[in-house]
């Protein structure tokens, strides 16, 4: 354990990965999403917790959106693009 180099950038991405994700579990249960219902649309004005949550990121104009996956099954999220 003495030559170990911890990458810690690489740490620190992958905790706040772990802290987004637990947040958007903690607002889909806020907004009361169920995991077994499917999307057949997902309409981001009906979700307070979540509207309330990308309005907050785009004032800073930090890029962020909800998709439905292509089976309708899961609402998944892009994270950060900066393009």
């Amino acid at each position: 354990m003495d030559h170990v180099i911890i990458d810690t950038l690489h740490l620190f991405l992958r905790i706040s990965d772990v802290l987004l994700e637990n947040l958007i579990l903690a607002l889909k249960t806020a907004d009361a999403i169920d995991k077994r219902v499917g999307f057949a649309t997902f309409d981001i004005a009906k979700h307070r917790h979540m509207d309330h949550f990308l309005k907050y990121l785009s004032s800073p104009n930090i890029p962020f959106t909800f998709d439905i996956s292509k089976n309708a099954k899961n609402l998944q999220y892009q994270t950060f693009n900066w393009a």
